[in-house]
């Protein structure tokens, strides 16, 4: 049943959109509905569970909003797809897409392995193990499952437990499909804003880089929440980066509510929300109507977080640290040489693509590197390195298990955010949008 009310919520999420938004491709509506479902089921099954609500009643709700609001869309359309968009695609556009999203599936599942990784079943699914049951989930915050972190907010487990819920069974196959969608939703999310703005070349060239080669993996398939994580920490910036002159709020809108929700992933997405709000104010301080509409979109996935948070969660390591333990490790300089040196060589030995990428566009279009994307990025990555210099655990073994994907978090945002603004550059959309974009 509860996959049969996210088909509904789906379908009415993308006719909002398509009524609401000024975009022309139907792929980048489904991608956003798509994940707007995602969170929304995520948050509002948390809250029903956390206030004791039963998981029919859940279902129930679920299933009766999406159809109260097809059938009056009914009523107003005659055609609720329009699929116009990709048949004016060029057969041969479509032929190279499909072969990429071919190829990245073979690699998906020939990586993929039983339960994924350790992060996976060691904490993820396990987690969702615990949300199948209505009052006894209680205990997964206990602190003698502290090795599990029962802090980590928990929009990938409750997604699996909703489905085990729903079908009385613990398949593995569940989060194994739900990383691969997550992951075919990414690189979609990162092509469709090209097609958009009629850079169909250079996003195609993005698109196959990403699919027809290991740069992503084998951090997708290992059914670990950062590529969740890093396509929430993406999709604010792909709305700024399509946001019309006209009728903006309903984006504003979306904006909040997707930096928010990265916030119900891990807990680097709370910082990433409070970065991002932070820039976002500074950017529209002078349009409160605009920060409203934001604030609007993040308040429900706040009051989840903070429910959960208060009434739940365990501490987080970071906040369990004296204050003098803190300030040793804040004025050991050994530290920041180590973390430095650390990240240095990891980043020249396995991430050249970044790194020509960051010199492409300082050739290219230095003032990206004035842009509200790059620092809230840089803002996120500072953040990451100083969540090292107060870390209670040995250096070496920290970076070497969570180095690697904190960059996953942030490469697909920083690979999109590089090649738009060499898009924007050297071609004249279409669609006419704002004229800062994702400049401050």
């Amino acid at each position: 049943m509860v996959l049969f009310c996210f088909l509904l919520w789906l379908i009415s999420s993308y006719l909002m959109f398509d009524k609401k938004m000024i975009v022309e491709n139907p792929v980048l509506k489904m991608v956003l509905a798509f994940f707007f479902s995602v969170a929304t089921f995520s948050l509002i099954f948390s809250a029903f569970l956390f206030a004791g609500i039963s998981f029919i009643t859940f279902q129930a709700i679920f299933l009766a909003i999406p159809l109260l609001y097809l059938i009056l869309e009914l009523k107003k359309r005659s055609n609720f797809f329009n699929l116009s968009k990709i048949k004016n695609t060029s057969s041969l556009k479509l032929l190279v897409i499909l072969c990429g999203l071919s190829f990245f599936t073979y690699n998906f599942f020939t990586l993929s392995i039983r339960w994924g990784d350790w992060d996976a079943w060691a904490i993820w699914t396990q987690h969702a193990k615990f949300l199948t049951f209505d009052s006894e989930f209680s205990q997964l915050f206990d602190k003698r499952l502290e090795w599990t972190h029962p802090d980590y907010p928990l929009m990938l487990p409750s997604i699996i437990a909703m489905v085990w819920k729903s079908f009385e069974n613990f398949s593995p196959y569940v989060p194994a499909v739900f990383s691969y969608l997550v992951s075919v939703g990414l690189v979609l999310l990162v092509l469709t804003p090209f097609l958009e703005k009629r850079s169909k070349v250079l996003g195609i060239a993005l698109f196959l880089l990403l699919t027809c080669s290991l740069v992503l993996f084998p951090f997708v398939s290992g059914q670990y929440s950062d590529t969740l994580l890093a396509t929430f920490i993406l999709l604010p910036l792909v709305l700024l980066s399509i946001l019309p002159v006209s009728k903006p709020l309903f984006y504003f809108s979306l904006i909040g509510f997707f930096a928010a929700s990265s916030g119900w992933i891990k807990n680097e997405g709370l910082v990433y929300f409070a970065i991002f709000s932070f820039c976002f104010f500074l950017k529209y301080i002078r349009h409160p109507k605009l920060l409203l509409h934001y604030g609007l979109g993040a308040l429900i996935p706040v009051l989840i977080i903070v429910i959960f948070k208060l009434k739940f969660a365990t501490s987080n390591y970071l906040m369990d640290e004296s204050g003098t333990s803190n300030y040793e490790r804040f004025t050991d300089v050994s530290r920041y040489e180590f973390i430095c040196n650390y990240a240095m060589t990891y980043l020249t030995e396995n991430c050249q693509f970044l790194l020509i990428s960051f010199l492409a566009i300082l050739l290219l279009n230095f003032r990206f590197y004035l842009s509200f994307a790059f620092w809230v990025l840089l803002l996120l990555f500072g953040s990451y390195f100083f969540a090292y210099v107060f870390s209670p655990y040995g250096l070496e073994w920290q970076m070497s298990t969570s180095f690697n994907r904190l960059i996953h978090q942030i490469f697909p945002a920083i690979i999109y955010s590089v090649f738009f603004s060499i898009a924007m550059k050297f071609s004249k959309p279409v669609v006419k949008t704002s004229t800062d974009g994702l400049n401050l």
